[in-house]
């Protein structure tokens, strides 16, 4: 039928083609596909039209979660065909409900298929024609986009810009508004094809019947006007069992699931009037992320109110288990109680903190006697709370107690925060410590070290969610200096949190200031042992990253002899002064020495943390990290797709904690030759910075100089200028002027320009790329490549003094 394809059986038919499934066969591959043909008597010049287009637009979609073209062409009879990737799947609506998946594994997988519509949408295509049909998902979980046959490209000299008026061509039961009209097509036509799918996943039915007619009359467009919600129409009716079973709950629970926040972003995405829905494909998908994340959500206003009650959802799946509640509560009763009594006694009369004290800690006790694993069941829910539905019952209780009494209503909400914080949660934490804050302002003045102590959490959890958190740390830095009396612990700690937030902006300058500071002020007493040793510890680090690396090294051995003595060498603490050892020691090319500081931190994190604790995945990515760039990439791998693996049932599979660990995966399998996968592993990283990091994050420019990087070893120069140029427009803006990330940016741009045969345009970017990988003792290899370019560069141009200085340094260098 088709040159190189041997037909296997038939897959399925439609309007204008059969598919089949098919075996590319060529010189030293198989490859499985599906073939599809054009069928004979529809030939017309109007058919071949639109097969030419959807050629053109399958061929401009690169996206993970969009099936792929891999060829085109025509058969032995004169008939068109397309070879796309084939996916052995189900239907997006089926999959889910045979494996009986939760509300939010549905929601995740919506938000694949939304993230593949924006990259469509992107390449200027609108799909017309989501339904659950086009989006197959494969057993391991993956969601693959298909079908783009009646697509509608948006750019204004294709021949598809306007839809031919008598075609009709969509599905009736997921068809917009607009598109019964007759009206131009548009994104938020996919916008509304996604919000029905959403209501389908949550509900088990489309919210309207198919029309009858698709004339443009009212008749056909009439149930648009009246939707209703999700949730009121899951928990009547003989369905309403089975379909709260496919989604592992009641129909009471699953309906005070929807109430609220997924019946508004329904409601927006299917609004009957295009410019009241979402604007975007992205702004629904945000909406889906900020609901599963316990965030407020852009279709609503966020008052306090409404943010309190965000906590009254259900989370079994970052909350512990009941049976280990007892003693998790304990602990804090424990400790925020005594935490409570310190900060009253500073303001009143003993009598009094200890009646306060003693009102938090029953206000606490009775909070947590329901996560009793003894304790009998909640009747509503027929089980016992666990620790994080105790929390979020405290919140709700907070909304109208103890209005009238803020001292003690200040203290129970950072003891509740506090909570929150140490499981991670920090979007929960969050706006109860500003309120928490607040109350401390109010009652005590902004410089109270109760406001402070507050200020100090509210950065951190600030830096947690990634947002700009440096003037908090600075402020609070500043009114522990001004302090009466000032606090020698309190100015150490927070000159070393705000040091730490200092790297973690690439800063590190600054940062050892911070540090050197605190070695200053613990010499004149009142800073405890440990501070110290961290302190000793966050310099080894900034030293490290202004490649000081002899000082870095001596600071960090100093470091673990302070913390062994002060605490103990088989603590946690002692295991995180050995993981920052080991990564100097393998810059430093002590490869032995490296790994083995990394499995003692190893040796004492995971006991103390646990395994999947952020600090101890950290360690084990640095450990991958290490063997990659010591020649053992192939050891690397194997730790790199664990955490990956554990991140996804952690956090999700678009979740900004997966970022490090896939860039350092793709990494390695770059090391090991596999460019192919490195590339998609790329792509992944790029896309989940660009939508959790800020614009000036210089880690969003990362991905794409790696994929520079592998188009040049592919023989791809116009995709690795491309890629290069996107790196340099974020690096160029995050980072200070000649640095060596920067500079290797540069080169990867002449390089492909000079492959391109564009040498005059090359020159700058060289000019601008050598001074700085002169300079720098970091990326060797990036070095050596870069240099050796520039002097091949140099050659070329007849300057031969310049090329031969160039390479001396490449020489010198053991290049």
């Amino acid at each position: 039928m088709a040159d190189g394809y041997e037909i296997l059986r038939e897959l399925g038919r439609g309007g204008m083609g059969t598919v089949f499934l098919a075996r590319r066969v060529g010189e030293g591959f198989e490859q499985q596909v599906a073939l599809k043909v054009l069928r004979r008597g529809v030939d017309t010049d109007d058919v071949l039209r639109r097969f030419a287009i959807e050629r053109r637009i399958l061929a401009s979609l690169h996206h993970p979660n969009i099936a792929r073209l891999y060829d085109g062409g025509m058969t032995a009879d004169g008939r068109p065909f397309l070879a796309m990737e084939y996916v052995e799947g189900e239907p997006l609506t089926a999959y889910c409900d045979a494996r009986r998946l939760p509300i939010r594994r549905r929601l995740e997988l919506l938000i694949a298929v939304a993230d593949a519509v924006r990259s469509a949408h992107a390449a200027l295509v609108v799909h017309r024609d989501l339904k659950p049909s086009n989006i197959l998902v494969t057993a391991d979980g993956h969601a693959k986009l298909l079908d783009f046959g009646i697509a509608k490209l948006l750019g204004p000299d294709d021949e598809a810009h306007h839809t031919r008026t008598g075609l009709h061509l969509l599905t009736p039961d997921h068809a917009s508004p607009e598109q019964l009209r007759g009206e131009p097509v548009t994104t938020a036509t996919d916008v509304y094809q996604l919000g029905v799918l959403l209501y389908r996943l949550l509900t088990g039915q489309p919210p309207f019947r198919a029309p009858t007619t698709t004339s443009g009359g009212t008749d056909a467009i009439a149930q648009f006007l009246d939707l209703p919600r999700p949730s009121t129409v899951v928990d009547a009716g003989p369905d309403a069992g089975p379909i709260a079973e496919t989604r592992g709950t009641t129909p009471a629970q699953l309906r005070r699931l929807l109430t609220g926040d997924l019946d508004t972003i329904v409601g927006k995405a299917l609004r009957h009037d295009p410019a009241r829905r979402y604007a975007s494909v992205e702004e629904l998908a945000g909406d889906l992320r900020r609901y599963l994340d316990g965030r407020t959500i852009s279709a609503r206003p966020d008052t306090r109110g409404y943010r309190a009650r965000l906590f009254l959802r259900r989370h079994p799946w970052v909350a512990p288990v009941a049976a280990a509640a007892t003693l998790f509560v304990g602990v804090y009763i424990a400790t925020l109680v005594l935490h409570a009594r310190s900060l009253e006694t500073q303001r009143n009369a003993a009598q009094l903190e200890a009646a306060r004290a003693q009102e938090v800690q029953h206000f606490l006790t009775d909070l947590f006697a329901s996560a009793d694993p003894y304790a009998p069941a909640d009747p509503d829910l027929g089980r016992r709370i666990t620790v994080v539905e105790a929390l979020d019952v405290g919140v709700r209780r907070l909304e109208t107690s103890l209005t009238d009494r803020p001292a003690i209503r200040a203290s129970i909400l950072a003891a509740i925060s506090k909570v929150y914080e140490s499981l991670g949660m920090f979007d929960r934490a969050l706006p109860i410590r500003e309120e928490a804050r607040d109350l401390q302002v109010a009652l005590y003045g902004p410089a109270s070290r109760e406001a402070r102590d507050n200020l100090r959490a509210l950065a951190s959890i600030h830096s947690e969610l990634g947002h700009p958190a440096l003037e908090l740390y600075g402020t609070r830095l500043e009114l522990a200096l001004a302090a009466d009396p000032m606090d020698p612990a309190e100015v150490a700690d927070a000159r070393m949190t705000r040091g730490r937030h200092l790297m973690s902006l690439n800063r590190p300058a600054e940062a050892e200031q911070e540090f050197r500071a605190n070695v200053e002020l613990a010499a004149g007493g009142g800073v405890p042992a440990v501070a110290i040793a961290e302190t000793w510890r966050g310099l080894s680090d900034a030293l490290r990253m202004l490649e000081r690396y002899e000082e870095s090294e001596q600071a960090g051995r100093r470091a673990i002899a302070m913390i062994d003595e002060a605490i103990g060498p088989d603590t946690a603490t002692a295991g995180f002064a050995r993981g920052t050892l080991a990564q100097t020691l393998g810059v430093l090319g002590r490869t032995g020495e490296a790994e083995r500081f990394f499995k003692e931190s190893l040796d004492r994190l995971e006991p103390a943390l646990g395994r999947d604790h952020k600090y101890v995945r950290a360690t084990l990515n640095n450990l991958a990290v290490l063997r990659t760039n010591t020649g053992n990439a192939a050891g690397a791998i194997p730790l790199l797709r664990q955490l990956i693996e554990s991140g996804e049932r952690l956090y999700g599979p678009d979740r900004p904690e997966l970022s490090s660990h896939l860039q350092n995966l793709a990494t390695a399998l770059v090391n090991v030759g596999d460019l192919d996968e490195a590339r998609e592993v790329f792509a992944r990283v790029a896309d989940l910075n660009r939508r959790w990091l800020d614009e000036a994050d210089y880690q969003r420019g990362l991905p794409w100089l790696s994929l520079s990087g592998i188009a040049l070893m592919q023989h791809r120069p116009a995709e690795a200028e491309r890629h290069a140029r996107a790196a340099l427009e974020t690096l160029r803006r995050a980072l200070p002027e000649g640095h060596f990330i920067t500079a290797v940016a540069d080169c990867r741009v002449a390089r492909a320009l000079v492959l391109q045969d564009r040498r005059t345009a090359a020159a700058p970017f060289f000019a601008r790329a050598t001074p700085p990988l002169i300079e720098t003792r970091s990326v060797p290899d990036y070095r050596r490549d870069c240099l050796t370019w520039a002097a091949e560069f140099h050659e070329g141009r007849g300057d031969a003094a310049e090329a031969a200085r160039l390479r001396a340094l490449v020489d010198d260098s053991g290049g």
